[in-house]
């Protein structure tokens, strides 16, 4: 008995979040997230975006506003950081709808709100398109008794701002274009810090009459008569796609066919891997993972995405380690030109991040930065550190980490040789310039300045546990990559023997892990020093699981093991449903590993009491109980990672089309009975199969 195909709408269907209950506080509404993969925004209860923009991670609220991928500006430190562009608001407020209903259709990344008064009712569709990802549309109709007037909508540039990086506050101004109005386009310029983007604005008629004008606080468009339906067509980009997007732009015609095709657009860019779990909470999660996931990331090599992608919530900087996080469920469900263009990226940007290791560290090699740049033009910490985290030398390891996964799942020996390569012989270039022997015999470092994964255990510390996990991980790549490129000669790897047998006399020496091993724990400390002063049970993060979740080349040892048993008691709060960061969702990620069903399962259900999730499990936090910081793609990226492996068990040996297979171990028996389809293993080989219960 084989496996019956599932399908896209089979899984996506599952997620699609309905609500008819309009919100008694802005509290008790958390935004609806869309995007294009280059552009994105959160949408509030009305559909729109009218809350006012929040500037810190304190604040009470998400934010409501448009981001979009050129709209950036390097501040303080050389620091890139995404601006909001613009929001779409009412004109005038109306109050509370009598009816109300709003869904998120995930199969057609559409946002559908219906409100209802007295002597109104208005539905709006909106959706990104996913090849034309400068383009927003929203398709507005509407139904007024004669004396009802109809709220206009506007759009407003964002010029004045306190940004979310440091808090430092940016300043510009929006300059109509007149001569775009020939065409019947608003065109506005936005400058503003050292961001300078095109935002367009057209509606379309296809029944009714309305107007449109520019004002001061930007464009505004207006309804009248009974009934109407219009098509408002936004565009953002920087300057060199301007042609196209006003080519783009000027296509449109219609309101249906514009919909049907970013509908199959859509359809196409989910791809054909999915899965279909039996615990609706779980499959409504992992349905609006994937949707998150594919609105923040293309295939274009452009600089990621910020960890809560557009949403306008937390840091507005790239992160390596998150993406990290995330990159390797997309080579699970097949998405290989997403992870090959987040690569690309890396390696555009090796010449600047020699140059900022050499700066800082005097060493050659990559060490890659905490907060990315979003060019290869960034003189990136020349005028100092905003703080210690900065430093985190274990950073090093995520980029090569991404660069090899992509390359054994996609196996395109050129693309490993002039992408993949450079990446990870750089990365373990420095682990290899800063690792000295210690006394014992084994390979440690200490570097200065340097700050651990642990960001509470302090800085500048001998012996990183995570720094060496990424050492030991850089370096193994590194020779396995060089083994798969052998064919070429040394000067074409950019390799001496010298420097090849120093890797492999490091490893067969080993690093000093031992020089943390706590005598009465049996795991490792966070970095070297007394084991009396070693603050177990306070740690941010589970450090200890890195080998076992993030940068895996093997078995995991006894000391992962333990770690993984004791979970609970590594980091402060977790007895308390109180979980920081990813620290849950990594928990999750490690009981997937180590087939543990019954670990995961408790795992997950300590997602809702410690609001790690939301009751109705649309959206992960970056935080326990962080209200305000909803959208954390870290975490979603995690949770499928966690789903894929459960489901799939590493097992790369069976046939493409599996048989039924008995319950496993590995698996949460809320999931079952469970189908996966075209899932892929690390080498790139695709799977599907189901699980049912044993009788």
């Amino acid at each position: 008995m084989t496996s019956r195909k599932i399908t896209m709408a089979d899984a996506l269907n599952k997620g699609n979040i309905l609500r008819t209950k309009w919100p008694q506080s802005e509290k008790d509404y958390i935004p609806v997230y869309l995007g294009s993969g280059k552009a994105g925004a959160c949408f509030d209860a009305w559909g729109l975006m009218n809350r006012p923009w929040q500037s810190s991670q304190s604040g009470s609220l998400p934010n409501t506003a448009y981001l979009h991928a050129d709209h950036w500006h390097r501040g303080l430190y050389g620091l890139d950081m995404l601006l909001p562009l613009y929001q779409l608001v009412w004109t005038e407020t109306p109050t509370a709808p009598v009816q109300y209903r709003q869904e998120l259709h995930l199969l057609e990344n559409r946002l559908e709100t219906q409100l209802e008064w007295a002597h109104l009712r208005i539905h709006m569709n909106l959706s990104f398109h996913p090849d034309k990802r400068n383009l927003l549309v929203l398709d507005f109709q509407f139904e007024a008794s004669p004396d009802q007037p109809v709220p206009g909508i506007g759009l407003k540039p964002i010029t004045d701002l306190m940004t979310q990086g440091y808090k430092q506050h940016v300043s510009g101004i929006a300059t109509s274009v007149p001569s775009a109005a020939e065409t019947g386009c608003h065109v506005t310029q936005l400058r503003i810090g050292k961001a300078s983007t095109t935002l367009a604005f057209q509606a379309l008629d296809r029944k009714g009459r309305c107007s449109t004008l520019t004002t001061a606080a930007g464009t505004e468009v207006h309804f009248s008569g009974t009934s109407g339906r219009h098509l408002l067509v936004i565009g953002a980009c920087g300057s060199s796609e301007q042609e196209t997007l006003m080519q783009q732009m000027s296509q449109i015609k219609d309101v249906t066919s514009l919909f049907t095709e970013m509908k199959e657009a859509w359809r196409k860019r989910y791809g054909d891997a999915c899965v279909l779990l039996s615990d609706d909470r779980h499959q409504a999660l992992w349905s609006r993972s994937l949707h998150y996931l594919l609105c923040s990331f293309s295939p274009e090599p452009v600089c990621p995405v910020s960890p809560m992608g557009f949403s306008g919530n937390g840091w507005p900087f790239h992160f390596p380690q998150d993406m990290a996080y995330i990159l390797p469920a997309f080579l699970q469900l097949g998405h290989f030109d997403i992870a090959k263009g987040i690569v690309s990226y890396y390696r555009s940007c090796l010449s600047n991040m020699q140059a900022f290791t050499k700066r800082i560290y005097g060493v050659g090699g990559a060490q890659w930065a905490w907060e990315f740049p979003m060019d290869n033009k960034s003189n990136l910490l020349d005028s100092g550190s905003p703080n210690p985290f900065q430093f985190e030398i274990h950073n090093a390891a995520y980029p090569a980490f991404m660069a090899s996964e992509t390359a054994q799942a996609i196996q395109e020996e050129d693309w490993t040789r002039d992408v993949a390569w450079p990446i990870i012989r750089e990365s373990a270039r420095f682990f290899t310039e800063v690792l000295k022997k210690d006394d014992d015999g084994t390979w440690g470092m200490e570097v200065i300045p340097s700050m651990g994964q642990d960001e509470w255990g302090g800085e500048n510390a001998k012996n990183y546990l995570c720094a060496l996990i990424s050492a030991r991980y850089c370096l193994t790549t590194a020779l396995k990559t060089a083994e798969q490129l052998g064919s070429l000669p040394e000067e074409q790897l950019g390799t001496t023997p010298d420097e090849t047998n120093r890797w492999h006399a490091i490893l067969r020496d080993g690093l000093s892990f031992p020089r943390l091993l706590h005598p009465r724990y049996g795991l490792h400390m966070t970095c070297e020093g007394n084991p009396d002063d070693f603050h177990f049970g306070v740690q941010k993060h589970p450090i200890q699981l890195s080998p076992l979740t993030f940068l895996p080349i093997g078995a995991p040892g006894d000391p992962e093991r333990k770690a993984y048993d004791m979970r609970y008691d590594l980091c402060k709060g977790s007895h308390e449903h109180f979980f920081t960061g990813w620290s849950l969702a990594t928990f999750w990620l490690a009981a997937a590993r180590l087939r543990d069903g019954a670990g995961f399962e408790q795992d997950l259900e300590e997602a809702v009491p410690s609001f790690y999730v939301d009751p109705s499990w649309s959206v992960l936090f970056e935080t326990s109980r962080q209200i305000n910081m909803p959208m954390y793609l870290t975490n979603h990226g995690l949770f499928m990672q966690a789903v894929h492996e459960a489901l799939l068990h590493g097992d790369t040996t069976a046939p493409a089309s599996a048989e039924v297979r008995p319950i496993s171990s590995g698996l949460p028996s809320t999931w079952l009975p469970a189908k996966y389809w075209n899932l892929r293993s690390r080498d790139g080989q695709s799977f599907s199969g189901s699980y049912v219960m044993r009788c």
